[in-house]
């Protein structure tokens, strides 16, 4: 806690600007202190060198002032010097050995004069950034304040009351093109509400803040369950959701519901891309100590160069910029790096994208020897 306060005191003391008046005053006080207590030793000790001793106003001078005060102070107790305690007292420059001496000590006082000036303008410069990243950081909060409360609250509200007249709506049997329009209202919402959740988890991740919760559950349970969620919009597109596995089920400590999260982003992305009367595969199996799960489009691939930053965050292609805020696949690798897993994609250009990520297996203990059953043979579900 001392040591912290006195790097906060030296940085400020350092970073702190000062009046011209007050920086060369304060040189001037310095160096003509300095001479005194150079004449004061070179009474009491005449073998001592004087020129270190005057340095130390230089250098002090120069935390306080800068360069221009440490400059001045150079010249005045190099001159001091020579004139009234280097023999013969009372003359400068009077000899090349003198001339040799100011010199070298106002080399190596403008030496010091610059990288104290440059010490103190790196600090100045430190204290701006860390001032700016503060600014930053409030602005931040005040805008998660807004997107959680000031637009989740009265989203929410729309979305309860369109459920409310879809169930009235749909109980009477009346008015299809009502209907539309509510379910239009109510997919509008959702797709607000994603973007509100994806803004809040990624400044989360940025500020550290970014958790998960893993329990244990089944995977196959959390594919089957994304899937189901993903039919409606597959079928607006008359696209074949299809599920290929060779486990009836798998128990594993994971988040359920950041993994439903990642799979609903890969199979959203998955039916986007993909054109009419497609098909779109989820496949899960285990390799060696990790389950891996991937989603496979009829989409027209991503093209080499721009495979390596799709999981950069806010990045997309110039060719579906209008499709997405580009925070979906940028989230998903968090959450699956948070399991200890990894994320990535294959694809060749023309003929589709399948895109998988990996969670580990722990090693099983006795008594937990049933948390997956033994491979099946090739399992295939259609979601029609």
């Amino acid at each position: 806690m001392s040591l912290t306060r006195n790097k906060t005191f030296l940085t400020e003391f350092l970073s702190e600007e000062r009046s011209f008046l007050k920086r060369y005053t304060f040189a001037l006080f310095a160096s003509t202190l300095s001479l005194v207590l150079v004449h004061f030793v070179w009474q009491v000790e005449g073998g001592l060198p004087l020129t270190s001793l005057a340095l130390s106003s230089v250098i002090l001078s120069a935390i306080y002032g800068g360069k221009g005060p440490a400059v001045l102070d150079t010249m005045i107790t190099s001159l001091g010097i020579d004139y009234f305690f280097d023999a013969p007292l009372q003359q400068i420059f009077d000899s090349t050995s003198s001339i040799v001496r100011v010199i070298i000590y106002v080399t190596l006082g403008i030496s010091v004069a610059v990288i104290m000036d440059m010490l103190r303008n790196s600090l100045r410069f430190m204290k701006d950034q860390n001032e700016q990243l503060k600014f930053e950081k409030k602005a931040r909060e005040n805008v998660l304040a807004i997107v959680s409360h000031d637009l989740r609250s009265p989203l929410s509200s729309i979305m309860m009351n369109t459920e409310l007249i879809l169930r009235e709506e749909k109980s009477a049997e009346e008015n299809y093109k009502n209907l539309r329009l509510l379910e239009n209202i109510r997919n509008s919402c959702k797709r607000m509400n994603r973007l509100i959740e994806d803004i809040l988890d990624s400044v989360k991740i940025e500020s550290g803040q970014f958790k998960i919760d893993k329990t244990q559950n089944d995977l196959v349970e959390a594919v089957t369950e994304s899937i189901r969620e993903s039919q409606s919009a597959a079928l607006a597109k008359g696209i074949n959701l299809k599920f290929d596995r060779n486990l009836e089920s798998f128990i594993c400590d994971y988040d359920q519901g950041r993994i439903i999260q990642i799979l609903n982003n890969l199979l959203g992305n998955a039916i986007k891309f993909s054109p009419h009367n497609s098909e779109v595969t989820v496949s899960m199996d285990v390799e060696e100590n990790q389950c891996v799960v991937a989603v496979k489009d009829s989409g027209q691939g991503i093209p080499p160069g721009e495979q390596d930053q799709l999981f950069n965050r806010y990045w997309q292609s110039q060719e579906t910029a209008h499709k997405g805020t580009g925070l979906g696949l940028y989230i998903s690798k968090k959450i699956v790096e948070a399991h200890g897993g990894n994320i990535g994609v294959f694809s060749k250009f023309g003929h589709g994208a399948t895109f998988f990520f990996s969670l580990p297996i722990k090693p099983l203990k006795a008594q937990d020897r049933f948390i997956y059953d033994a491979p099946l043979e090739k399992n295939s579900l259609n979601y029609h």
